[in-house]
């Protein structure tokens, strides 16, 4: 019998250290293996890890390659650009801009409680009002659940978890533990194809002419394609698609069934007491609004479940419609090409509007797209002190090899593009179909 050789080790190269992850299960799953065909993954572990001693920890437990067997780097332009942005990043961090702000925090969580309490307040007096109120309530937990995923909120860890799994169960009935991961692959490789989980959506919608043919799902998908959906999906994307599709699938069938299999995948020292902790936030979202409706409002309980569907309805349409300005229109990157974490941020994100005080307050702070891209570790709030440095990091790098153009557009401008993407790539699959070759 031939005895064949070993499978190739599966590797990973951090700050110039190469270290041999072939029987290391990563916490976030499939993740680790997006920066496998990178040179260097240290800015990327930076900023996932920044504040995770136990990841450091993992990190240092793994075993390194010989140092034969590393490649040391070579002296190119790209290097020198990958060491001007650390430079740029240690300015960053030596001003502060990593560093939380508790009164911030403090500010935004009164916030959340003063529309909460508005909407009470209003239930007996003007419905429609205490709707609007609790709409802005949920809004207001979203972007806060986003910002407390990616432990920027307070800068602790517990802290910042409880918080969203509060808030983002409470407001959405949704895992906060089930969107860190699927949003972390976003992070990770914007507009990546096979990667970017954004953008595996088929049939549902499609961001770019080749996603059916080339998306992880995308063939599954293919006998699903309707034309006439196609034709029409600019103006389906926010009141059906996300409204009632992603909305019912997400709250209802998705999140509780990954919940409720980890809850019995996991004993209470495992983890099992944080996933019931999250799922009674999600039990949460279907009691509390409704209790309001029905004692404050008198309401019948069919009539105030009915109201928190339609709070809900408009929380999706809003936060995902912001969530998608700043990516879904930008080029995509094939699946077996590499960039520097930076190179992702800069040339798949656009900034949106922001000198505008009530944009960015619309936009929970994220319309420093780029900036939150580069560093998502970042306060979000002090995306704007770093957007200067970041600016001028792109001005310099602006060049016909690197394209890191520096992109910012008006809020209205943004939402056109969007919608014009989306109607472009509709037509494309309602007059051409789906090809039977791989597209490139």
């Amino acid at each position: 019998m031939m005895n064949l050789p070993p499978p190739p080790k599966k590797t990973i190269t951090i700050d110039g250290t190469t270290y041999d992850i072939t029987n290391f299960n990563h916490p976030g799953g499939s993740i680790i293996g997006y920066a496998a065909g990178v040179e260097d993954a240290g800015d990327t572990f930076r900023e996932f890890h920044a504040r995770s001693k136990s990841a450091k920890i993992v990190l240092n437990s793994l075993p390194k390659m010989d140092a034969e067997t590393q490649k040391a780097p070579t002296q190119t332009q790209q290097h020198a650009m990958l060491a001007d942005y650390r430079d740029m990043r240690a300015t960053l961090t030596n001003i502060g801009c990593f560093e939380p702000d508790l009164i911030h925090a403090y500010f935004r969580l009164m916030e959340i409680a003063f529309f909460f309490g508005l909407g009470v307040w209003l239930a007996p007096h003007n419905i429609c009002a205490s709707v609007l109120a609790f709409i802005a309530f949920k809004t207001r937990c979203g972007w806060v659940q986003h910002e407390g995923g990616h432990l920027s909120l307070t800068g602790i860890k517990t802290v910042d978890r409880t918080i969203q799994a509060v808030a983002m169960g409470l407001a959405g009935g949704l895992s906060g533990t089930f969107w860190n991961t699927m949003h972390h692959k976003h992070h990770a490789t914007p507009q990546k194809i096979k990667h970017d989980i954004d953008l595996d959506t088929a049939p549902a919608v499609a961001f770019f002419k080749s996603a059916f043919e080339q998306n992880t799902n995308g063939p599954a998908a293919a006998p699903y394609m309707n034309r006439w959906w196609m034709r029409c999906q600019a103006w389906l994307f926010l009141p059906i698609t996300n409204g009632v599709l992603v909305h019912l699938f997400w709250t209802y069938y998705l999140h509780p069934k990954r919940v409720l299999t980890a809850i019995r995948a996991s004993s209470a020292a495992r983890g099992g007491g944080r996933h019931l902790f999250e799922a009674a936030c999600m039990l949460s979202c279907h009691t509390v609004l409704p209790a309001v409706f029905y004692w404050r409002g008198e309401y019948s309980a069919v009539s105030a479940y009915l109201l928190l569907m339609v709070c809900n309805f408009w929380n999706v349409i809003y936060l995902f419609g912001h969530f998608s300005l700043s990516h879904t229109f930008t080029d995509v990157v094939p699946e077996t090409e590499h960039r520097l974490w930076f190179e992702y941020a800069i040339r798949h994100s656009v900034n949106i509007s922001t000198k505008s005080a009530l944009v960015g307050w619309v936009m929970g702070y994220l319309n420093f797209q780029i900036e939150h891209h580069m560093f998502p570790s970042m306060p979000q709030h002090k995306n704007a002190i770093a957007a200067p440095h970041v600016r001028a990091f792109c001005a310099r790098w602006d060049g016909a090899e690197y394209r890191l153009k520096y992109v910012e557009l008006g809020y209205v401008e943004a939402w056109r593009k969007m919608f014009a993407n989306l109607s472009d790539v509709g037509l494309h699959y309602s007059t051409n179909g789906i090809s039977n070759k791989k597209i490139d």
